[in-house]
């Protein structure tokens, strides 16, 4: 059964044979190809791909392409410390549980709107639209996925050929389609990008926030928790004479399992995220080295603008504390390293991070704060380690084996333009 319509997927076929059938019978030339073999088509036939992308066809806007993931950037390969310019690791306490706490999320069921656009500030929900970005911003706004990676570029045509150089593309080309939460699209407005064209609109009339002054949005929620049958009340405490405290938990037999999901609040809830991110990259412009989702490494000099930290959720909270990195150095997204200028709490002077290796003593002994300075600098192409203990999973018996396994570690960066002082800028700029 499809899940979402209910019907049989047998019934489903036959609709497609009667709908082939229909058109058939009035004269049409019916050719069927299934989605798949397209794509490998238009991947491989130069002109069909060229074709393909002059049509401007504008399908109804899909929700699930306005859910974008986390943003995990590198923007300075190599960084020493000096006496005069020091490096920071801030990382954000709890990023997602703060933005559904602290967020907001639509509500019902959106008006579809695809003709008389007002302007985009007058909207809340889900823009699918054409946009043009700026020339010159160091920390671009808008995500695009492109070469099945999450971009933030300044021309769409650089970031999908790679073009190293300067960007000479005309408005066609740097323009980006796609959908974005609101919130995104009006951000991007402030940053200097121009909306060229807007194809369709899901308006939410209302969102739930959660109002941090008196920590509930409606008071008569206190007296339906203490008179419902769907909640047992544990404990309730009197904090001050204007507040009230209650805590509570779901009676087991109101709970009600479901395996559907809503992508607009997932949409919601990481777009909010990126510009809580966003927030913290935009004020250290260039001083930013790297970021990951929740995370920045940066440096700083005397008098220069510092985020604040805090023990909360939401909370920037420092990850060298006592302590300061002497040197950071990334091979791209997820794969960093950094020297400490005094032992951490494990007796640890660096720590090294590489997303698909793990890095066990054996392996350690080979990817280290050396080596990988050693690739990162050119002296050295690749590094291949051996896990001769790799557990996996074989799918024909369902058995969990262990086999020998070699990665190599090389450097792939292009997701920005690599300059010559190990600086990066965004493709497009």
């Amino acid at each position: 059964m499809n899940p979402v319509t209910g019907t049989s997927m047998s019934d489903l076929y036959q609709r497609t044979l009667d709908k082939r059938s229909f058109l058939e019978k009035n004269g049409y030339k019916y050719i069927c190809i299934r989605e798949c073999e397209f794509d490998k088509e238009v991947g491989s036939d130069t002109d069909l791909n060229k074709y393909v992308k002059s049509r401007t066809l504008h399908y109804p806007l899909e929700p699930r392409e306005a859910f974008y993931g986390g943003r995990t950037e590198a923007f300075t390969m190599y960084k020493e410390a000096t006496k005069e310019e020091s490096i920071h690791y801030y990382d954000v306490t709890s990023l997602y549980p703060f933005i559904n706490k602290a967020g907001k999320i639509p509500l019902g069921h959106p008006m579809i709107i695809t003709e008389n656009f007002k302007s985009i500030d007058e909207y809340e929900g889900l823009v699918k639209c054409k946009i043009i970005p700026p020339r010159n911003l160091y920390l671009p706004v808008l995500p695009a996925r492109l070469r099945g990676k999450l971009m933030f570029g300044l021309c769409r045509t650089c970031m999908e050929d790679g073009v190293t150089e300067n960007c000479c593309h005309d408005v066609d080309g740097k323009t980006l389609t796609g959908t974005w939460v609101s919130d995104e699209t009006k951000k991007v407005v402030q940053k200097g990008y121009k909306i060229a064209e807007i194809y369709e609109v899901w308006h939410f009339e209302n969102v739930s926030q959660y109002d941090p002054l008196i920590r509930q949005g409606d008071p008569a929620v206190y007296f339906d928790i203490l008179t419902s049958d769907r909640q047992e009340v544990q404990d309730v405490s009197f904090v001050t004479d204007d507040m009230v405290r209650i805590n509570w938990i779901n009676q087991s037999q109101f709970i009600e399992e479901t395996g559907r999901t809503n992508v607009v609040i997932a949409a919601y809830t990481t777009t909010q995220a990126r510009l809580e991110l966003y927030s913290y990259l935009e004020n250290l412009g260039e001083r930013a080295l790297y970021c990951d989702t929740d995370s920045i490494i940066f440096s700083s000099k005397p008098g220069d603008w510092m985020p604040d930290t805090g023990d909360y959720l939401g909370d920037l909270t420092d990850e060298t504390p006592n302590n300061t990195i002497e040197c950071f150095i990334t091979g791209g997204p997820k794969n960093y390293v950094y020297k400490l200028k005094n032992p951490d709490k494990d007796g640890n002077l660096t720590c090294c991070k590489i997303r698909g290796i793990t890095l066990n003593y054996k392996n350690s002994l080979e990817l280290n704060f050396e080596t990988m300075k050693d690739v990162v600098e050119g002296k050295t192409k690749k590094i291949t380690v051996t896990d001769d203990n790799k557990m996996c999973f074989e799918v024909k018996t369902t058995n969990i084996i262990t086999r020998v396994e070699d990665k190599t570690y090389k450097i792939v960066f292009d997701k920005r333009v690599l300059k010559n002082d190990f600086k990066t800028t965004p493709y497009g700029m």
